[in-house]
Formats: structure tokens, C-alpha cells, sequence
């Protein structure tokens, strides 16, 4: 291998290490509010997430950049496997910000609107008093919808949707990890 690809692998390691420390600073900041309640992931957890932090940055520049020239209402952040907005890695303990947290605090603009659904009470509940920390609503006009179940927030959603008289664009992440789907043949 050449020195410069040396150089490189070691950069792009750096960077993840970087993204990763981020990720843990966030968790442990957050964690302070409901302390005992997380989603217990495993480290992969965390390469997955690092993408998602570089993908909702690019992707909230690149959409409020272009949000009045393609005659945009909303931009949209929906997440129906929220969890709790922290999760704890099982192998190391560490705390990191998950999907919700990343979609507030690494987006460079703020969605107009975020869905989210977690089926768990506990991690709704610590999940609902992170995010209100974090996306306070701007008068009566609600910026954040929490649901129980995901197939009613998918269905709030698709109302929401449709009531709209623009056009709306959003981004919706699904993470389904430890969940099997089972397909039926018709």
C-alpha cells in the first residue's frame, strides 16, 4: 500500500472516530433526561447511525436550499422505530444519540415536521421529554406527533400528506433491526 493510501485510510478511520465521539458526547448529554431509559443496541448500531448523522446534514441543506424553487409546503422528518432517542451499546456500555436526536441536532436546517412512533411506554416517555428539549413547537402549531404504534403513525402521515396543498418532501428512516418480516405469498 503507498504512503498516500496509508494517509487516507487513516483519515477516513479518523473521521468515523470523530463521528463516533459526537455521537456519544450527544447520548451522554441527552441521557441526563430520563438516565435509566435507552435501547439496547449492539456496535454496529453505531456505523449506522454515523450515516445517517452525514445523510440528514447533506440532506437538510441540499432540501431547505431548494425548498421555495421546487414549491415546497414542508420538509418532513418520519421515523416509525423511533426508540427512546438514546441508545446503549451492549458490548461497551457507551450511551450514543439515535435516529431522533440525530435528525435535530446534526440536520443543518430544522425539519417543519417530525412523526415518530415507539411502541415501548418508558421509551416514549423519555423519547417525548428529549425531543421537547429539543424541538420546542412554535405556538400552536405542533412540531412534533409521537405515536404509540407505528401503522397509526404511518397512517397519520399519510393524512398529514394529503391535507397538504403543496408539495411536501421528506425523509423517512426505518430501522428495523431484531424485527423479522415474514412474507406471504398471495
Amino acid at each position: 500500500m503507498t504512503k498516500q493510501k496509508k494517509s487516507k485510510k487513516k483519515n477516513d478511520i479518523e473521521r468515523l472516530q470523530e463521528k463516533l465521539k459526537t455521537l456519544i458526547n450527544v447520548g451522554k448529554e441527552w441521557s441526563k433526561i430520563k438516565p435509566e431509559t435507552h435501547y439496547e443496541a449492539h456496535t454496529w448500531t453505531a456505523i449506522k447511525l454515523i450515516s445517517l448523522l452525514c445523510y440528514v446534514d447533506v440532506y437538510s441543506r441540499i432540501m431547505f436550499k431548494q425548498k421555495r424553487n421546487l414549491n415546497l409546503s414542508e420538509i418532513i422528518y418520519i421515523d416509525p422505530l423511533a426508540g427512546s432517542g438514546t441508545n446503549r451499546i451492549r458490548e461497551t456500555g457507551d450511551i450514543i444519540a439515535s435516529s431522533p436526536l440525530i435528525s435535530g441536532v446534526f440536520s443543518s436546517f430544522k425539519f417543519d415536521k417530525y412523526f415518530f412512533a415507539e411502541e415501548n411506554y418508558d421509551k416514549r416517555i423519555a423519547l417525548q421529554a428529549r425531543l421537547e428539549n429539543l424541538l420546542k413547537d412554535e405556538g400552536k402549531r405542533k412540531r412534533v406527533i409521537i405515536e404509540d404504534d407505528c401503522n397509526k403513525l404511518l397512517k397519520r402521515v399519510t393524512n398529514y400528506l394529503s391535507s397538504l396543498n403543496n408539495k411536501a418532501h421528506y425523509l423517512l428512516f426505518i430501522d428495523s433491526e431484531g424485527i423479522e418480516t415474514n412474507w406471504k405469498e398471495p
